[in-house]
């Protein structure tokens, strides 16, 4: 039998896959497999492969095995300073997977993960935790937490880009609605970048996406981006297409998309043609990013029209700098605005291609 013990998008966040392939074991042994293959990363790096490596063996040995004192007796003797705060995170993981009826993705970005087992609070406290453990551990344990911490470090960038500007979010909204970058996301990308390098960490997910990249994107797009006051956010807008009407947060909540992947702060719609209806404001002018990523069927629209009062005051067309992805294609585009009425998007697909959007931003 093959099977598969890893999140195949995201290599990097804890993966709490035991009780569910002890699960899976046990219906193995009672129908008389006698062999697994189980595919994992490879030969490139994931949270807690050793953990993982050794007590599978076990499990393939004995499914009625006892996890939770297998978890916690592995992780004090490699993690003597550690291990116990360590292993009662993973075992918390490991109940969240089996309190829930929703299937733990082997496909998924940080979304997918926090609504089935990765509790963001529960996460932070642990990650704060292990980082001040390591200033207290003997050399050994302290090279193995650095690692550990490294791609833990991934997993905390993503819970923050994902919050936007929310609790553990990268950034803090001001009383212009206007985005502030909190200061403790320069020390967690340093963290990461320093970290990846050091320990050869250089591959995010299956893919193959680069954890360079994930870095300069996260400078490009996030640190070093030009936010300004921004009306929409927090506010829950309208999308119609063919297929009906749906409420959309995610264009207001201040999550910003990054090109590497269409899970990093993005708005897929799969329809030729979207409307969306802006409230009234005075602003004169719309800001929006699209993904370019063909080899998912991701691609700029054909055309976006900018309607008021049901009458047609501006229309644009963006383009991708080349055919390859991923890319990240930004507009600004100015429009008249005489009469504070409410505002209409209308957005054209290019072909069969998905559009995927991040925020829309509207300025004077």
């Amino acid at each position: 039998m093959w099977d598969y013990v890893n999140n195949y998008d995201d290599y990097f966040t804890p993966y709490p896959i035991l009780k569910s392939m002890q699960r899976r074991f046990k219906i193995y042994r009672d129908n008389k497999i006698k062999g697994l293959f189980l595919n994992g990363s490879g030969y490139d790096y994931s949270t807690y492969e050793d953990m993982h490596t050794h007590l599978l063996a076990v499990l393939m040995m004995n499914p009625d095995a006892d996890v939770d004192r297998l978890v916690k007796d592995y992780f004090c003797r490699v993690y003597p300073v550690a291990g116990s705060v360590i292993s009662d995170f993973y075992c918390q993981l490991l109940r969240n997977e089996e309190s829930t009826d929703k299937v733990i993705p082997i496909y998924g970005g940080i979304n997918e993960k926090i609504d089935v087992f990765l509790d963001p609070e529960d996460f932070v406290a642990f990650y704060d935790t292990i980082t001040v453990l390591k200033n207290r551990a003997g050399e050994e344990e302290a090279f193995l937490l650095r690692k550990l911490i490294t791609a833990l470090s991934f997993t905390r960038l993503e819970i923050a880009r994902n919050a936007g500007c929310g609790k553990y979010g990268f950034a803090t909204l001001g009383k212009d609605n206007c985005l502030s970058v909190n200061e403790n996301m320069y020390e967690l990308l340093e963290i990461f970048d320093d970290g990846y390098k050091a320990f050869n960490l250089t591959k995010i997910n299956e893919a193959g996406d680069k954890s360079s990249d994930y870095v300069e994107s996260w400078q490009k797009y996030i640190l070093q981006a030009e936010y300004k006051p921004n009306p929409l956010y927090g506010e829950k807008l309208t999308v119609t297409s063919e297929s009906g009407k749906l409420v959309c947060k995610g264009l207001t909540d201040a999550v910003p998309g990054i090109p590497n992947s269409y899970f990093y702060g993005w708005n897929i719609f799969p329809e030729q043609e979207i409307s969306i209806k802006l409230p009234a404001t005075d602003a004169t002018t719309l800001k929006m990013n699209f993904l370019s990523l063909p080899r998912h069927k991701i691609e700029v629209p054909s055309k976006i029209e900018i309607y008021q009062d049901g009458k047609p005051v501006a229309q644009f067309k963006p383009k991708a700098i080349h055919k390859d992805g991923p890319q990240l294609i930004s507009c600004r585009e100015k429009f008249r605005n005489d009469n504070k009425k409410e505002i209409t998007i209308k957005i054209y697909s290019l072909g069969r291609y998905h559009i995927a959007i991040d925020e829309i931003h509207l300025t004077k």
